[in-house]
């Protein structure tokens, strides 16, 4: 070995013998090596090592090198070891323990990360040992931790100079120097990535040794880089990892609810809640003849096809189903005409000289489904009660009463109390077509529902629209569906307009629809105040719940850890509760991962 530098004989007690004489030389502190020949170490001499010796031969060249060659043999070393090579956070953190402690002899090293919601720390030691809080205190020092948190940048000190440290590990522990550097993690979800602090590697020396110094600094940056690049990727990977045992709890509990079906003529539900204030009345009632059936509900919830259903499932399905929408005729004389129809040579001038059945004498032995009754002018409500209570109208132009047989369902969006208030529609008409009263939700308070219904909207518009290659969603398409507030997109109308748009819009090829197929838009949250509810009806979903139950709802879904459970635990049906968080714009998922961050 030829020896450059870093050689110094040690001090003897005794005087020399003649003749070669062991004499014992250190080319650093705690690294020492016993010569068989020549007491003396000038430059460049060759001496000779015993076997014993031969594992120290790394080291002394080690110590006989530049801190530049120093520092990329530790790399090179590291770089060789299967470091950082398991898909697993924790590990991944001892591993950048481990190799920041081995290449600088450190008597110990531990990475702590530092949870910004929950304001604490949480540390790994290359023994695989998980601290928190009050157990890191033991390992290390906590005002180092947060010195470091505070600048972001490394820290160099040999026994707490200039920080009146008093930790209890330092005291314990003798410790004679303390490096920590902080470890930044890649948020990577966004167009560009930001770096943000995510803990730090903390080192320490104990007396007797070498304290850090500016070479060791470098060189702990240097492994920083390595890792914390993994350690990004890893804490995200696990972030994801949480977000899909959410969904599939979420997707549990749909498939449990799925697992029962509610019917009403041909339309089917599995959404419980629906079916107990919606669907199963109306079956009790489609056996009778002529029941006033009132619909209730938000723009787009679906009242056309509950009417359809209705008069699908009731004695009269082999019947005619008219429809007639008030809200699109602004004319008493054309809503009339439209309702009553023109006798033949009527005089009117817009008549057909042989007359023009209405939707009324259309519907014999049928359904008339009246959309928007509160639209209906109070000049003619007189004539439809006169209508519903005895079966005969006349047409326009003519005296002659028209006989007709039909079952009459309304539906509105308004609440016809303050319609009755206010003198614009007839009261006994209301109780006449208030018989039974269902308020549809809205869709977003069906989640259960929603992919069968989707299904259903994309088989009907690929058939018309001659896209039959277009097979179904994609999982990510189902959940954009199941997360999206339909309550400010339209319902049940608005949820068919996007599917078409998609399959209109879908490039040649496509197989099945993904999100970005949907294009669905963010609307507002701002949602405007319910109408009130009539005291015989039942209470609409959409009535906004007070700040301190939706508090409550959030408190039980943390406690239990599922939507489901919180629901049992509070009382509420799933649907009730999963519509209480779409008011506001959340979903369980929210909540959870609002929780844990």
């Amino acid at each position: 070995i030829v020896f450059q530098r870093g050689l110094r004989p040690l001090p003897s007690s005794s005087k020399s013998p003649t003749g070669p004489s062991p004499s014992v030389v250190a080319p650093l502190p705690k690294m020492q090596i016993q010569l068989i020949s020549g007491i003396s170490i000038p430059s460049r001499t060759r001496v000779m090592l015993r076997p014993m010796a031969g594992t120290w031969l790394k080291n002394i060249a080690l110590a006989a090198a530049t801190p530049a060659e120093q520092h990329l043999s530790a790399l090179r070393g590291m770089l060789r070891r299967d470091y950082l090579t398991r898909a697993d956070f924790d590990y991944a953190l001892r591993d950048m323990a481990t190799m920041a402690r081995d290449a600088l002899r450190a008597r110990t090293a531990l990475v702590a990360m530092f949870d910004d919601d929950k304001e604490s720390w949480r540390a790994v030691t290359p023994a695989g040992e998980v601290l928190v809080d009050d157990s890191i205190a033991s390992r290390a020092s906590r005002s180092i931790l947060e010195h470091v948190r505070a600048t972001s940048m490394p820290l160099i000190t040999a026994e707490g100079a200039g920080l009146n440290l008093s930790s209890a590990s330092i005291a314990s522990n003798a410790v004679e120097s303390v490096l920590a550097v902080p470890v930044f993690l890649w948020v990577s979800d966004r167009e560009q990535p930001q770096r943000r602090f995510g803990g730090c590697l903390y080192l320490d020396r104990t007396s007797g040794t070498m304290g850090f110094d500016q070479n060791d600094v470098e060189l702990v940056l240097d492994i920083c880089e390595i890792a914390q690049r993994n350690i990004s990727l890893l804490q995200r990977l696990r972030e994801t990892e949480r977000t899909l045992e959410i969904q599939r709890e979420e997707l549990s509990e749909l498939r449990a609810l799925h697992a029962t079906e509610y019917r009403l003529g041909d339309l089917t539900s599995k959404d419980r809640a629906f079916s107990e204030k919606v669907l199963k009345p109306l079956r009790r009632v489609a056996s009778l003849d002529k029941v006033g059936i009132l619909i209730l509900g938000p723009t787009g919830t679906g009242k056309s096809h509950i009417a359809r259903a209705f008069h699908n499932e009731s004695t009269r399905r082999s019947g005619p189903f008219v429809t007639l929408d008030c809200a699109q005729i602004t004319s008493s004389e054309t809503l009339a005409a439209e309702l009553f129809g023109y006798a033949p040579s009527s005089g009117y001038a817009n008549a057909p000289p042989k007359g023009r059945p209405g939707k009324a004498e259309l519907a014999h032995q049928g359904t008339l489904f009246i959309d928007e009754i509160g639209a209906l002018p109070i000049e003619l409500q007189q004539r439809f009660l006169a209508l519903i209570q005895e079966g005969r109208f006349n047409r326009l132009g003519s005296s002659d009463a028209v006989v007709v047989d039909l079952q009459v369902i309304a539906a509105t969006n308004e609440d016809l109390a303050v319609r009755i208030a206010e003198g614009r529609f007839r009261e006994d008409l209301f109780w006449r077509l208030a018989l039974v009263t269902v308020d549809l939700p809205p869709l977003s308070a069906r989640p259960a529902d929603i992919p069968d219904l989707a299904e259903r909207l994309l088989a009907s518009k690929t058939s018309f629209h001659k896209r039959a290659e277009l097979g179904g969603f994609t999982p990510a398409a189902l959940h954009a569906l199941l997360a999206h507030d339909w309550s400010q997109a339209g319902n049940v109308r608005g949820l068919e307009h996007t599917i078409e748009r998609a399959v209109v819009l879908a490039a040649p090829g496509t197989r099945q629809l993904d999100a970005a197929d949907l294009q669905l838009i963010d609307i507002a949250r701002a949602r405007p105040s319910p109408p009130p509810v009539l005291v015989h009806s039942t209470p609409s979903a959409s009535s906004t719940a007070p700040s301190s139950e939706l508090e409550r709802v959030k408190a039980a879904i943390v406690t239990h850890r599922s939507g489901t459970k919180a629901a049992r635990a509070l009382g509420l049906t799933y649907a009730k509760l999963i519509w209480e968080l779409r008011r506001v714009g959340l979903s369980v998922r929210d909540v959870l991962l609002e929780q844990r961050k």
